[in-house]
């Protein structure tokens, strides 16, 4: 309301219908809020029950999240990619009376497990016209025109009595055992959050200016919500929407991050931008090729530019703000062109959610003075911990005992090859540059916000050990499940997190893993695989993902995926290698631009080169049993549509375990039959 009162004609929400904007003033925007709460409330809504929204990011899903909640009720928010049983879970442990869909795939869901739950009160459907009709079902028109005899003296009652501490939103997340568990968050989780997040980064307000942002991480995510919509209203932001069309397109849901982001992005030109490492990869590779159909003068303009980037930018980590002349030429023959070619020429603050990216990504896009600023929180956290900013960022030295001062140049897998010509020598070559120029330096994932709290646990030699948190952005507990939040947060209010990680002493944090990540081999070894895996996408550019596997086993291996183009219409995987892979396997004299060329040790070249680069893994391993014994490369890159990967492409390793089984009983079945051969009885020689 106090956004809506001082900035009423600012433009709040845009949605794209084919090819005109629909805009939202922030006034208006209330106001629809307002009236989806006194819809709801009509419906019969009861207080602190449910409303389901499965949908879409759309003016539609923020206003029903926000009506919701005005209502006294909860939002909960549910994956456009939930199943009918999961929905079905989920509406029993929320007490969800009222769903909001956004199409007919989403209605027939609800309409399947209807009979299975109390009498819901009502169903909308906000997009496409309605195929089926049932006595409680609305179109989005005529969802709102049922408040319209609802008083603002009524609603306003109903805003008034609910308390900063009592639920508003429901966040649903995988528990063990693939059941769903169900997050309270308070209204004081999320205005206490959404204000830290402001004070800790670099936002604009009216009417100095006003900030532009994307909305195409799904919102059933929290942390999507903060970044998307409360810090939106907290600076009066206008936030846009990606067309419905862009969203429907294939069979397979369509992962956040494809072909449609790109147009949205240079069409909306957005002023902070807050990415996954998904989209990163594939803006990478769109640079890369567009470099590799340069002209030579292009190639060589860009290789000096990015190396001025980068090593000015390198020099601005350690405080030394002082631009080179050279700089400026180099922005503006380079690095402006790069920004608009990715949609972020207007962009002052770029951010990173989920897992910590490569250093060779982090490099590759601060090269072109894109610095991507990390983040880390969870759920349980409203989403946010920590957050990296102009002010506030670190680089730490040697995690892989690799020396700061070196690198790889940005163009270095494209660099001219030196060694002899056979495929060993030639892979030793590349490595034995990259040995001497990686990037062993880790980025901190920021420091903590204002007034919260971070310390370890059961620390190693290293530094390293289990994240507690404290705050007001800690959640109220799990939903029906009081046991389940006395495991998560203390008697004191610490959180545990579950995640590994040490902090330097100025407070930065750095993330190291998982503690349900460990390895324990059969010697009774604990492996944190993240370390490992790390070492072998940096020593090995041309893999995606690697996962370590070896529980109970007696040695790891590693299921490896190679860098492969992305479907723009589906989200999945194809078999061409992307640009960056391709130019990598001709750099090494291999003729290989698809994955279908080097898988089954089909060729030579890269099969020598990604040993070599295991032995330089494991040159680097604390302890034997921290050596990768055998590899295997996967027959298709890891994707949303494939389950390997959740909705933000963090990389599920129990789906992954699951999917690939038999390729991990292959990695220990000769050590299995020796093992039965040593534990079954011999005969006595009768002679």
């Amino acid at each position: 309301m106090d956004t809506a009162l001082k900035f009423a004609n600012y433009v709040a929400l845009g949605s794209k219908y084919r090819d005109c904007w629909q805009l939202l003033t922030y006034i208006e925007y209330y106001e629809l809020c307002r009236g989806a709460a006194k819809s709801f409330l009509k419906l019969g809504l009861e207080r602190f029950h449910g409303v389901g929204i499965m949908g879409f990011n759309s003016a539609e899903w923020v206003i029903s999240s926000i009506g919701a909640i005005m209502a006294g009720g909860f939002s909960v928010g549910l994956l456009t990619t939930s199943s009918p049983k999961a929905c079905q879970v989920i509406a029993e442990t929320a007490k969800i009376d009222i769903f909001v869909v956004d199409t007919d795939k989403q209605l027939q869901k609800v309409l399947q497990i209807q009979s299975y739950l109390k009498p819901l009160k009502g169903i909308i459907q906000y997009k496409e016209v309605l195929q089926v009709e049932a006595y409680n079902l609305y179109s989005w028109s005529a969802f709102l025109e049922l408040g319209e005899h609802i008083s603002d003296e009524k609603l306003d009652c109903v805003i008034d009595s609910q308390k900063p501490n009592q639920c508003c939103t429901l966040v649903c997340g995988l528990g063990t055992g693939g059941h769903p568990k169900v997050m309270m968050l308070s209204h004081d989780n999320i205005t206490w959050t959404a204000a830290a997040v402001v004070q800790s980064l670099c936002y604009k307000r009216p009417p100095e200016g006003q900030e532009t942002l994307v909305s195409y991480l799904p919102l059933s995510h929290i942390a999507a919500q903060i970044f998307e919509v409360w810090v939106a209203i907290s600076v009066a932001a206008a936030l846009y929407f990606p067309s419905p069309e862009a969203s429907r397109v294939g069979v397979v849901p369509r992962p956040p991050g494809a072909g449609f982001l790109m147009e949205l992005l240079r069409e909306v030109q957005p002023t902070t931008f807050c990415g996954i490492p998904w989209v990163w990869d594939r803006m990478l590779d769109n640079l890369r090729s567009g470099q590799l159909g340069s002209s030579i003068f292009r190639k060589r303009l860009d290789q000096w530019a990015m190396r001025v980037g980068l090593h000015t930018n390198k020099k601005r980590m350690f405080q030394e703000s002082q631009h080179p002349l050279c700089f400026r030429l180099a922005k503006k023959l380079t690095f402006n062109r790069a920004k608009r070619f990715l949609g972020l020429g207007h962009c002052e603050q770029v951010l990173s959610m989920g897992l910590g990216l490569p250093r060779a990504t982090l490099d590759f896009f601060l090269s072109l003075d894109i610095h991507i600023f990390e983040l880390y929180g969870l759920s349980e956290c409203t989403g946010v911990h920590t957050v990296s900013s102009f002010e506030a960022f670190r680089l730490l030295r040697g995690v892989f005992s690799w020396p700061l001062c070196r690198r790889v140049p940005w163009n270095g897998l494209l660099a001219p090859m030196a060694g002899g010509g056979h495929p060993a020598d030639q892979a030793a070559a590349f490595l034995g540059g990259l040995r001497r120029g990686a990037p062993g330096a880790k980025r901190s994932c920021g420091k903590e916000l204002p007034n919260t709290h971070t310390k370890l646990r059961g620390e190693d030699k290293e530094g390293v050990g289990k994240l507690h948190v404290w705050g007001r952005n800690v959640f109220m507990g799990y939903l029906n499940d009081k046991k389940g939040t006395q495991d998560k947060i203390d008697d004191y209010g610490w959180m545990r997190t579950g995640d590994l990680g040490f902090l330097d002493v100025d407070n930065f944090l750095y993330i190291m893993g998982n503690v349900k990540d460990i390895i324990t081999l059969r010697s009774g070894e604990a492996i944190n695989p993240n370390p490992i895996e790390m070492r072998v996408k940096t020593y090995i550019p041309i893999v995606r993902y690697a996962m370590v596997v070896g529980q109970r086993a007696p040695f790891l291996c590693a299921l490896l995926t190679l860098k492969c183009q992305i479907n723009l219409d589906t989200g999945e995987p194809r078999t061409a290698l992307t640009s960056e892979a391709a130019a990598l396997c001709k750099k090494l004299k291999s003729h290989s631009t698809k994955l279908t060329d080097i898988l089954h040790n089909h060729d030579p070249i890269v099969t020598d080169f990604i040993t070599q680069g295991m032995k330089a893994v494991n040159a680097e391993a604390p302890s034997e049993g921290a050596k990768i014994v055998k590899w295997a490369i996967l027959d298709t890159d890891f994707s949303v549509g494939g389950g390997e990967l959740g909705v933000t492409t963090k990389m599920k390793r129990a789906a992954v375990a699951k999917i690939y089984q038999a390729e991990i009983d292959n990695f220990y079945e000769k050590e299995a039959d020796t093992q039965k051969e040593r534990s079954s009885p011999r005969r006595e020689n009768p002679g």
